[in-house]
């Protein structure tokens, strides 16, 4: 746990540090003029910052300053809590991914520091320290909520955990906070609509934490084979919105396989498409849902004739042919990196974690539309949710936790959103032009699946594992059968608890 004296020194030392920089961040724009004053009376108004009502994320870029279309102000007040008696803000993390989000000390990579600066800028705007630390479990934090222990005033947490205690009345609803403007971009509009049923929304995703950024999913493909076989990349198709999935599957399947002779598909082989076994965000990568939501109703979509095409491509690739495979995402990840396979499916902070570390030459691109009647590329990601208490641990009013909410979301957006997405993402590890176009452009597509949420496997949502990872099958009317009583009854049991909660 930090000391406010810890933070006002390390803020000095960051000031000091960006002062000499010339332009790293949006802190440090070079026309510092273009940037409204924070107490510009003409900042929240929307026509007036907006003239032509266009969405944020398609500004043009800035050739002076690459990240100013990220500095887009909030219309928070300005506020001292400390001089209102709140002179610190806690969060509890249910597990290892508080670096996220918070960090203690400014000495660290861009993204670490871009971290701290976020939050600093916060603690110095409002008065106050913001707090985080690992906690000892879920159940610690749900020790907390009941007890009323002071121990923190809200919480990141892991989803299925999040959405099982939000349907215990744990959490207040996130649309009765009054300072939060899910209409500004760092509140992912899919993940916003995905999260909200009967009005009512219990666990955010923000632009916060870089965790949702990174675990966002999309489609590496390996440049030195189309080089070798004379091939274009498929940047044109992408750019036309005609990237399908039988495009990637005919081109993985001519010219992706190398074998080593053993008639076995094994480590040792080069692959023309490879995914971890997980199998996470399939069906929402290609903008299907388990459950679809039309007003108060669920329906179960589960048997809908995309889900029954998706099955069919996917056992085609990994069980039919031979230049499909899937294994653990770490040995996965290593293939790739290691130039053995020409597609791979996986998140994007491999190129930062993994591939930054080997001489593989990639490219980025979306997951593919499933077919022609696919309006829009899909990315799923997954995150930790943050949620506040309904009844206050610590003693603080929720409209407060929902005011800094909204700062530090907003800050992220201006700070760690560019140093990670851009800087570290798009400029380090990402090799081509191309690449950082799709990267931005699949910002907007970013999505969580309510189903997998608030449903787990109930609702099918971990079909593909069980039919082509486990059953090496693609008779999935049997597993819709089988699973068709426990579904209905899970979608009742959710709209029931809904409607009781607060």
């Amino acid at each position: 746990m930090k000391t406010k004296l810890i933070r006002i020194l390390s803020l000095l030392l960051a000031l000091v540090t960006l002062l000499g920089l010339s332009c790293t961040m949006v802190a440090c724009s070079n026309e510092p003029d273009d940037v409204p004053e924070q107490n510009d009376p003409d900042k929240n108004d929307p026509d007036k910052n907006n003239p032509d009502n266009k969405d944020p994320d398609d500004k043009e870029p800035d050739e002076d300053d690459p990240y100013a279309s990220y500095n887009i102000p909030d219309s928070l007040p300005e506020r001292n809590f400390t001089q209102e008696g709140m002179d610190e803000f806690v969060i509890a993390c249910q597990d290892d991914m508080v670096h996220f989000f918070w960090k203690e000390d400014y000495e660290g990579s861009i993204v670490d520091n871009a971290v701290y600066n976020s939050v600093a800028a916060i603690e110095q705007r409002f008065g106050t320290t913001v707090s985080a630390y690992q906690a000892s479990s879920a159940e610690g934090i749900k020790n907390g909520i009941v007890t009323q222990d002071g121990s923190f005033d809200f919480a990141f947490m892991l989803d299925v955990t999040a959405s099982s205690l939000s349907l215990q009345n744990m959490f207040t609803n996130l649309y009765d906070l009054e300072s939060l403007d899910f209409s500004q971009p760092w509140w992912p509009d899919p993940s916003v609509e995905a999260l909200t049923y009967q009005n009512k929304m219990y666990l955010g995703s923000s632009t916060m934490s870089y965790l949702g950024l990174g675990q966002t999913f999309l489609t590496y493909f390996n440049k030195t084979i189309f080089t070798d076989y004379n091939l274009d990349y498929p940047y044109e198709d992408v750019m036309a919105g005609n990237w399908y999935l039988e495009d990637m599957i005919n081109l993985a399947e001519e010219y992706g396989n190398c074998y080593d002779n053993n008639d076995v598909k094994d480590m040792e082989d080069t692959f023309g498409f490879m995914c971890p076994n997980g199998f996470y965000g399939w069906f929402e990568s290609f903008g299907i849902e388990m459950v679809k939501k039309e007003g108060d109703e669920l329906i179960l979509n589960a048997h809908c004739e995309e889900a029954y095409e998706l099955i069919e491509k996917v056992h085609y690739m990994l069980i039919e042919s031979d230049f499909g495979y899937t294994d653990t995402e770490q040995i996965v990840n290593d293939m790739f990196a290691k130039n053995q396979a020409m597609f791979v499916y996986g998140k994007l902070r491999n190129a930062y974690d993994v591939f930054r570390y080997h001489e593989v030459d990639y490219g980025i691109l979306p997951v593919p539309k499933l077919n022609e009647d696919q309006a829009d590329y899909h990315s799923a990601y997954t995150d930790r949710f943050f949620v506040i208490p309904s009844s206050s641990v610590a003693g603080k009013d929720a409209q407060d936790i929902g005011f800094i909410l909204e700062a530090l979301s907003a800050e992220g957006y201006r700070t760690i959103y560019p140093a990670y997405y851009e800087e570290a993402m798009q400029n380090r590890y990402s090799t081509d032009a191309e690449s950082k176009q799709i990267l931005a452009m699949l910002h907007k597509h970013r999505v969580i699946d309510f189903s997998y949420v608030y449903t787990d496997k109930k609702c099918y949502t971990r079909a593909l594992v069980t039919l082509i990872v486990e059953r090496q099958s693609k008779d999935y009317a049997s597993l819709l059968a089988e699973g068709a009583s426990e579904a209905e009854q899970k979608i009742i049991e959710l709209k029931e608890k809904f409607a009781e909660l607060n």
